[in-house]
């Protein structure tokens, strides 16, 4: 990554471990395709009720190649993340497989001649 990855806690506290663990998540993506140039991480924690349990929202924004890709768990969705590493997990998850599609199509676009043009 040629820039700092941005890392935002949005009500709620950060922890060493949780910080240590997107870190090395993200460390992966690298190997999945294009270069990342950029990436901003925004964790929240929403909907503070106490007897439903607390929900968190992930949105990941990566820069490649002059393209941002986005990946975003949503705890308003049927499948509710009520565990911070879960929804990381599955934010990464998706980012993988954007920046996988992502390399493919630019693989796809790049046009190979049979025989030397002169």
């Amino acid at each position: 990554m040629n820039q700092p990855l941005q890392l935002v806690f949005r009500h709620m506290d950060s922890s060493p471990a949780l910080e240590k663990n997107i870190r090395e998540q993200l460390a992966s993506l690298e190997t999945h395709g294009e270069p990342i140039v950029s990436c901003q991480v925004i964790v929240e924690q929403r909907h503070r009720h106490h007897h439903q349990g607390n929900h968190f929202h992930v949105r990941l924004s990566v820069q490649v190649a002059g393209r941002e890709l986005v990946a975003s768990r949503d705890p308003d969705a049927p499948h509710k993340h009520e565990n911070v590493y879960v929804a990381v997990h599955d934010a990464v998850e998706v980012m993988r497989r954007q920046l996988q599609d992502y390399t493919q199509r630019r693989r796809e676009g790049v046009k190979v001649l049979d025989q030397p043009v002169g």
